[in-house]
This record gives structure tokens, sequence and C-alpha cells, in this order.
């Protein structure tokens, strides 16, 4: 495997094109590979460049920013806004929002799986006791909600 690397100007570029196609965003690697299939096309970049790559400097890129930002932010020291700080931090944010939501879509398929559960329950109880007693069940029986 070749080694792409990457200059300063190469990485604005970079991140222009992974905010373009969200590619943080969408599943399956599908932006990434859009994204790595645009950067091909322009001549700072070399015909090897995989999604893969994308990802990972991508990934490296918010990590330091994340890092560095954050020991800013401890001894008080305000961080110089280039075009680079501020698509990164138009990513981190984006990324931040997406986790949110995946967050709140696992929280509600977990309340949705416990009240089937909890239904299902429900029918299994009216069936046990219907057992116990000798009369036979029917499903109809039970009370309809209004």
């Amino acid at each position: 495997m070749q080694r792409v690397i990457f200059t300063s100007d190469m990485d604005i570029l970079v991140l222009r094109e992974v905010i373009a196609n969200l590619a943080f965003a969408m599943k399956n690697g599908t932006g990434w590979r859009q994204t790595a299939e645009n950067l091909i096309k322009l001549p700072n970049f070399p015909p090897i460049l995989t999604a893969s790559i994308v990802r990972e400097r991508t990934n490296l890129l918010v990590n330091q920013f994340y890092r560095e930002n954050s020991a800013n932010k401890s001894i008080g020291m305000e961080e110089e806004v280039t075009e680079k700080s501020v698509l990164l931090e138009e990513i981190l944010e984006r990324g931040e929002k997406k986790e949110a939501e995946n967050k709140k879509k696992e929280e509600e398929d977990k309340a949705a799986g416990e009240m089937i559960r909890q239904q299902a329950m429900q029918g299994l109880k009216r069936e046990l006791l219907f057992k116990i007693s000798n009369i036979p069940y029917n499903p109809l029986w039970q009370k309809k909600k209004s």
C-alpha cells in the first residue's frame, strides 16, 4: 500500500469535500467513497486515494484539532481562526449532532421494544391464566382499547 503525503492545501480540500458530501453521516461508506472519487479528479491528489485513506486523514485532523482546541481552552488561550479550523469545527459540530440523533433514535427503539415486550407478556399472562383455570383461551375476548 502506497502512502499519500498530505499538504495543508490538500487537507483543506479534503475537509471541504467531506462537508460537501456529508461523508461522516452516510451509511456503508458511500460518502467516503464519493469524497475520494471527487478528490482523485483534482490535480493535487494521486489516483491511489481511497475512501479509507480519506476517512483516516479526516479522523486524524479532527482528533488533533479537538485535542489542541481542548488544551487551548483549558489554559485560556484563543485559537487562531483559519479556514482549516473553521472546517474542522463544522465537522465536529455535525458529528456531535449526528451522534445525538443516533442516541435519540436508539433510546426510542429501546422504549418501543420494551413496550412490545410488555404487551407480549400481558398476552402470555392471560393465556396462562386461561390454561390454569381450564377455560379455552380466545384472543378475541381481550378488551378493546377505546
